[in-house]
């Protein structure tokens, strides 16, 4: 009997799929199945150091988004800052 392998995760999330991959980071639909929410997962690629200039970006972006409330912007519900991670968790707004 062959058992399906757990998908795999950042933090708390179970990665779906990969939304976009840019030249530095990459984004994820991901779940969280304690709260029952599909959210977007933005994070740095993993040859990327959390010390270079592009993990400030995300960090400025985290800050910027964390004081913006408006219905035509993505949400950020949550940013992640630690020694072995960096990424932002975002509202999985589909559509125009």
């Amino acid at each position: 009997m062959r058992r399906e392998l757990d998908p795999p995760t950042i933090g708390p999330h179970s990665i779906l799929e990969t939304v976009e991959t840019r030249a530095f980071s990459v984004t994820y639909r991901a779940e969280r199945k304690e709260l029952g929410r599909t959210v977007l997962l933005r994070t740095l690629r993993p040859t990327v150091p959390l010390s270079s200039p592009y993990a400030a970006e995300l960090v400025r972006e985290a800050a910027i988004l964390g004081r913006l409330e408006h219905p035509g912007i993505v949400r950020l519900y949550d940013f992640v800052h630690t020694a072995e991670a960096l990424y932002l968790v975002l509202e999985d707004a589909r559509g125009p």
